[in-house]
């Protein structure tokens, strides 16, 4: 059945949700409520869906796919694979040979949560596409950086997958961590504040260990437009402790429409006072920091 457009009741002109890896539904800016479609497993998707991107089946429908979200367009596919199997979703991606083709290389694995928040999914590939209503920010200044006009595949590496044996593609453009970070960074100074604002919650999932990525997001505390400063304060938690000293910014307080975005903020920060929470934040970025250096040298070397 090929789907309809579903509303969804976001503050902002669409509601396109900026589900991502490792943000949990709470942290998206500025979400109220959650319509859409998402499939839980493999169970086959229909073709009449995607077929603005010829090929596409092979990767959208691969047996490793664990989950499967979409929102008036924003849309994201999500598998669990070997070595092997990364490799095959590799090749058929390739093989679709489309402009503007990408395929991002981060540490992983990546976590997702279902639209409820009561089931999580591991990943090591996952699929965006970008098509329907919301492909309007292709045309929003720099949005096309974070709503790629062209599917983009980003592989999540951990130790279960041999990065040496992963295969090159020709003809795809390859990003590791700090290039498409450095995009990322340059897209924030958008006069769109949908861009300004979203952007900063794919940045955080990008690297949430990241210090300068933190100061970039700090930074919006100060911008002119109230919304994208509560997009700020509801993404600032991602990076855990470090990202404390930023709520005794007088910005956050300067406006009494961002009481719910700095009571959200100041409930996450509680959470991760705890030594517990402090030493589980020191293991993760060390792990993260270990396999990004990894990934680079083994990707440079080839």
């Amino acid at each position: 059945m090929v789907r309809k457009l579903i509303g969804i009741a976001v503050l902002g002109m669409l509601g396109l949700i900026a589900r991502g890896l490792e943000i949990s539904s709470a942290a998206i800016a500025h979400e109220s409520t959650r319509m859409g479609e998402e499939t839980i497993g493999n169970r086959p998707l229909s073709e009449a869906n995607f077929k603005q991107w010829p090929g596409i089946m092979p990767v959208v429908n691969h047996s490793t796919r664990v989950y499967h979200s979409w929102v008036n367009g924003n849309e994201h596919t999500y598998y669990k694979t070997t070595t092997a199997e990364l490799n095959e979703l590799i090749r058929n991606y390739a093989a679709m040979a489309l402009e503007g083709s990408e395929i991002v290389v981060l540490p992983g694995p990546g976590k997702v949560s279902n639209f409820a928040g009561d089931q999580e999914f591991t990943f090591h590939g996952q699929l965006h596409m970008v098509g329907g209503i919301a492909s309007v920010m292709h045309r929003r200044q720099n949005g096309d950086v974070f709503w790629p006009k062209s599917p983009r595949l980003t592989q999540r590496i951990d130790e279960t997958i041999d990065l040496e044996s992963l295969e090159d593609t020709e003809g795809c453009r390859i990003d590791l961590r700090q290039e498409l970070k450095q995009r990322y960074v340059g897209s924030l100074d958008s006069v769109d504040q949908e861009v300004r604002g979203w952007g900063l919650s794919h940045l955080a999932e990008l690297d949430p260990y990241d210090p300068q990525s933190l100061e970039v997001v700090a930074e919006r505390l100060r911008d002119p437009e109230p919304w994208v400063v509560g997009c700020a304060l509801r993404v600032l938690p991602k990076f855990g402790p470090p990202a404390g000293k930023f709520l005794s910014e007088p910005e956050t307080a300067a406006n009494d429409d961002l009481t719910d975005d700095r009571k959200f903020a100041k409930e996450e920060f509680a959470k991760q006072t705890t030594d517990e929470a402090k030493l589980s934040f020191e293991r993760s970025q060390k792990e993260h920091t270990k396999l990004a250096e990894k990934i680079r040298g083994v990707l440079q070397a080839k």
